[in-house]
């Protein structure tokens, strides 16, 4: 009997984040990094120390004080702790402070949490201006090759812990520390070695969902599953069920499935907390690698034993059990079965779930994103998942991206309520063809105050707001449904209906499926002004009228144009330099008039640095 898990809405809570990748993985020695180091050589080595006199000089100069960090403010976990801090003068009013952090939950490594803070002149005070959080013993490297530079890293620097992390160009280094200040001191450190071409944190990624409390007669057109939680789902058929909703505020999924109900041909990575194998909803759409068997043995030759589902980039295992919840979410959105008289109905019915386990929690390093995103290419997702975001942009992440055009990915704006043109987040301001940002709205087609948005960087929206779907066990049992809010659950009906669009033409190209859900989407005054495309997806019109446009847009004078069903609004992006990834201008005109293959000068307005 199908039982749902009811979570009462509130505040955000930020309890536990991730475990930690075994020592045996990396190249050097297995050296603890459980508590700080106290080795008296290291510490001689790498720690430098502030004379007393510039100590003395910075605290003259400091008007205000700087507020004690509380432990509300440490976001990891409810049992961390401050094990170091400093602080140091930048110029004449930026002061940066930054924390080692102990989690319990990070299973060996540490957080460092930085901040910049500036006097403000006309009332004399500090203000924080900016923050990151990061692994406070791990940098990613970029080489020219990595098996060469962890021969010759491991050599001059015999403490460093080394591994591959994507491709032949990138490493993982991991450096013993026993302060606040040995990150600064390891980066400059290997900076500074030949092999090493540049360095970055592994900052951490946040996930972007929360919980919240929380026979019909149709014509032929439609396609009413029997899964007895069906109507629940107003996100797919809106028929008023949620106080405040509004009939037809969805993503016409039953009008879709007249179409196609999705192919077991399509798989989708999902880059989260995990997946419940075991739950009655997800058994059957539970990806299955075709040259694996669970035998103790890496059958397929790729370094990871039995990894028959997937795989755990936190403990680097096979166990991709979900003990958080937010993981399987997602994967019930996308792909729970359907007509299957149990539960809920996933968007794809029969798509494959991959599932990629990066942590648990609240956040997790980005090292782990990217070493996910290699295996979900290397094992054949056309599809993959990323309901997380960061304020820190990381370039090996960006590439692990851009390398990747024939995937396609979709990624959660966030859930801060700000406009991510202003206050970027990531990957979802990442530029790309093969990149779609998402936002959320309501069971009546509004935008949440906790969604993000940008005229320039959010492409589309979906629902995301009070969603209902799978759930891992709870008290004894293994198939519960829970409802859940934020941009989370608003990327996985998109990536849902890119399911449903490769099942019905597999030739599709990432940027055709991209094209085709930006422009199908049913128009939202409040998207307007503050998406791209300025649309909520719509899963039947993206699969019934893209026979009345081009599949590949007309290029202008170099900007790249898309046109709706009736060929009168046209989007614009603006590529600088050539290259995708960078920032892009984007504009919409009415060309009312236009037919189809007809040329047409437009002229558009654009700054002067675009």
């Amino acid at each position: 009997m199908m039982r749902t898990l009811i979570i009462v809405i509130g505040a955000v809570v930020l309890t536990t984040v991730l475990s930690f990748i075994p020592h045996a993985l990396f190249i050097g020695p297995n050296t603890s990094a459980r508590t700080p180091a106290h080795n008296g050589a290291q510490q001689q080595e790498l720690s430098t120390q502030i004379p007393s006199s510039q100590h003395q000089q910075h605290e003259q100069s400091l008007h205000p004080t700087l507020p004690i960090l509380p432990a509300a403010q440490i976001r990891t976990g409810n049992n961390d702790t401050i094990l170091d801090q400093h602080q140091v003068w930048l110029g004449e009013d930026l002061l940066l402070r930054q924390s080692l952090i102990a989690t319990e939950h990070l299973s060996g490594l540490h957080v460092l949490y930085r901040e910049y803070w500036r006097i403000c002149q006309q009332h004399p005070h500090l203000q924080l201006e900016q923050e990151y959080w990061q692994v406070a013993e791990q940098l990613l490297l970029r080489v020219d090759y990595a098996p060469e530079a962890a021969a010759a890293l491991h050599h001059d620097i015999p403490e460093l812990q080394l591994r591959a992390l994507d491709g032949t160009h990138s490493l993982l280094a991991r450096f013993p520390i026993h302060s606040a200040q040995c990150f600064e001191q390891w980066q400059q450190r290997l900076q500074q070695h030949p092999q090493v071409l540049s360095s970055e944190a592994d900052t951490l990624l946040w996930f972007t969902g929360n919980g919240d409390a929380s026979n019909n007669e149709e014509d032929d057109d439609t396609v009413i599953p029997n899964d007895p939680a069906f109507p629940d789902q107003w996100a797919l058929r809106n028929t008023v069920q949620t106080p405040g909703g509004q009939s037809g505020a969805d993503i016409s999924a039953t009008e879709a499935w007249s179409i196609t109900t999705g192919s077991a041909d399509i798989v989708v990575a999902i880059i989260d907390t995990g997946v419940h194998l075991q739950h009655e909803d997800l058994v059957d759409t539970i990806w299955k690698n075709p040259l694996e068997t669970v035998n103790g043995e890496d059958d397929s030759g790729n370094g990871k034993v039995d990894d028959v589902h997937g795989w755990n980039f936190a403990d680097d295992n096979n166990d991709i059990t979900d003990a958080d919840g937010h993981g399987t979410h997602i994967a019930g959105i996308i792909s729970a079965s359907g007509n299957n008289g149990i539960g809920i109905a996933g968007i794809s019915w029969h798509s494959q779930l991959m599932a990629l386990k990066v942590g648990e929690g609240t956040s997790f390093p980005v090292s782990r994103a990217i070493q996910a995103i290699a295996y979900a290419d290397a094992q054949g997702a056309q599809l993959v998942n990323m309901s997380w975001a960061t304020t820190a942009s990381n370039s090996s992440l960006r590439d692990a991206i851009a390398q990747r055009p024939h995937i396609l990915f979709a990624a959660a704006a966030g859930n801060d309520g700000a406009d991510i043109d202003d206050s970027p987040v990531y990957p979802a301001a990442y530029r790309f063809d093969h990149l779609l940002a998402v936002t959320a709205t309501t069971a009546s087609d509004t935008v949440p105050s906790f969604s993000n948005t940008g005229v320039s960087s959010v492409h589309i929206a979906a629902p995301g707001a009070s969603i209902l779907s799978t759930w891992p066990e709870n008290e004894g049992s293994d198939s519960i449904y829970a409802f859940s809010s934020g941009t989370s659950m608003a990327v996985p009906h998109v990536l849902g209906v890119a399911a449903l669009l490769l099942a019905e033409d597999p030739t599709r190209s990432p940027y055709d499926v991209r094209s085709i859900i930006m422009l199908s989407g049913d128009p939202l005054a409040p998207l307007h002004g503050t998406t791209i495309s300025g649309r909520r997806l719509n899963a039947f019109t993206a699969l019934t009228t893209l026979q009345q446009w081009p599949q590949q847009p007309r290029r202008i004078g170099g900007l790249r144009v898309w046109e709706d069903g009736t060929l009168r609004s046209v989007t614009v992006e603006v590529e600088q330099n050539g290259l995708l990834h960078y920032e892009a201008k984007t504009t919409t005109h009415d060309i009312g008039g236009l037919q189809q293959g007809q040329d047409v000068d437009i002229v558009f307005p654009l700054d002067a640095d675009a």
